[in-house]
């Protein structure tokens, strides 16, 4: 039943027996309404220009549009609104992807109702959930030398950033965009680019992916709080 309280999701996915599952599993969670359903990642923007979703819910692999370049492509046209991606496999290829593209969750399909509907609330509250496995395994990657890409990860590292810099890197945590970082602390988009150069150098990372792994790794910001 629609209610102004809801958060209206979008929902996609190819597999026509996945998507009415849990588009009616879903609806039957409080406090989620879903209000549209595609079935590929090309048919997204016409989605959101047709049913307004609050939260999109989107598979990772599809047919001509997979669900990395989808949510990109959302982004690039609503930078605000917020991406939760699904997937069948349990990979941390998948969350390092998700993250790249600025989605705000990365949920299994094996998830409770429960869980994906929990997960669509708080990603409309712009809060980050991402799937335990998938990201421990990432986690595990980048602490093992064989493996890691990241310079050496250090949470004493942020006694070497500004307090203005802690604060960019807690919201780049909590997946805001460039533009919304700098629209809520009343600076300009390129201080906030300058921010992060320099907090990429000091905790040596390379770029906005690997300094969430840095937040998630070290548990500096945990989510919620």
């Amino acid at each position: 039943m629609s209610s102004p309280e809801n958060v209206k999701v979008g929902l996609v996915d190819d597999d026509a027996m996945i998507r009415n599952i849990l588009s009616k599993l879903l609806s039957q969670e409080e406090g989620i309404e879903i209000v549209a359903t595609a079935s590929d990642g090309d048919e997204v923007l016409d989605m959101i220009t047709e049913s307004s979703p609050d939260v999109l819910l989107m598979d990772v692999q599809m047919k001509r549009v997979n669900g990395i370049d989808a949510c990109r492509l959302v982004k690039e046209h609503h930078p605000d609104l917020p991406v939760v991606m699904l997937t069948t496999f349990d990979q941390a290829d998948y969350l390092s992807d998700a993250i790249a593209v600025n989605a705000q969750g990365f949920l299994t399909k094996d998830a409770e109702p429960a869980v994906i509907a929990g997960a669509i609330l708080a990603a409309a509250a712009g809060q980050p959930v991402f799937s335990p496995g998938p990201a421990k395994r990432l986690m595990e990657r980048f602490s093992d030398p064989k493996k890691a890409t990241l310079g050496r990860l250090d949470a004493q590292g942020l006694d070497l950033l500004t307090k203005q810099e802690v604060v960019v890197l807690k919201l780049l945590s909590e997946a805001l965009s460039n533009s919304e970082i700098a629209e809520m602390l009343g600076v300009e988009e390129s201080t906030i680019k300058s921010h992060l150069s320099a907090i990429f150098r000091k905790i040596g990372v390379r770029d906005r992916t690997e300094a969430v792994v840095y937040v998630y790794q070290n548990n500096l910001f945990p989510f919620g709080d």
